[in-house]
């Protein structure tokens, strides 16, 4: 292996290197956009629980047929 071949593979390490970085980069995007999706839909279910769980008033005589 003579210095063409080492300046080579250190070229082609670096140009790894930075492509790993990059699908980093986007794998934690992706998480952080999931992670809010999913607080967001924790977020309605938890609110139609709680509407669910609340007691109906109707007005007096409003289910009065006389």
């Amino acid at each position: 292996m003579d210095g063409t071949d080492i300046m080579v593979i250190k070229a082609e390490m670096k140009r790894l290197k930075a492509e790993n970085e990059r699908l980093n980069a986007m794998v934690v995007h992706l998480l952080e956009k999931k992670v809010v999706d999913l607080c967001v839909r924790a977020s309605v279910i938890e609110k139609m629980k709680q509407e669910a769980e609340m007691p109906t008033f109707s007005p007096q005589g409003a289910d009065d047929d006389s």
